[in-house]
């Protein structure tokens, strides 16, 4: 028996990301990504409290691979010259000694928010993230592959909170 093809259409379906099942209680919150604006990306990685380029640039590829599977355009930060919404990660660990803590958050910042009566000049509109930590000291390939698992699967969360809105 011969194996299906894969369609071209179902390629951005399987860009590599875990796809969560249902969508998050704060998947309306992304319908603000469909009015005008520019959506800017940005990962500030940091281990044992110095920043990673290099981890900070894998994250930026992973989160801009989501993007363009999502058809969403988006700029990496320091590359705009504005930004009306910003979708930031972090990821510190701190490996030295034990035990190895770790902390990431995946956050969605809109800028100069309003609700009519109130405005801010950044409200935090979708978030999710971890935390915790191992009684060993992680060497770097360790706290590199959670990293990028942690993202991977918050990015799938993203995806499938965006594809929910009608």
């Amino acid at each position: 028996m011969k194996k299906p093809l894969i369609t071209l259409c179902t390629l951005p379906l399987l860009s590599g990301l875990a796809l969560a099942a249902t969508p998050s209680p704060d998947a309306k919150a992304l319908a603000v990504l469909k009015q005008d604006g520019v959506l800017c990306y940005s990962a500030i990685i940091t281990v044992n409290d110095k920043t990673d380029d290099a981890l900070s640039k894998q994250a930026e590829a992973i989160m801009l691979k989501t993007f363009n599977g999502l058809y969403l355009k988006a700029t990496q930060y320091d590359a705009a010259d504005t930004c009306d919404r910003e979708l930031i990660y972090t990821f510190e660990v701190d490996a030295v000694g034990a035990p190895t803590i770790y902390t990431d958050d995946l956050k969605l910042h809109t800028y100069v928010a309003t609700d009519g009566e109130t405005s801010l000049p950044s409200a935090t509109i979708w978030s999710d993230g971890y935390w915790g930590g191992n009684a060993a000291v992680w060497k770097p390939a360790t706290y590199t592959k959670k990293m990028q698992d942690h993202l991977v699967t918050m990015m799938g969360q993203f995806a499938t909170d965006y594809r929910s809105l009608k």
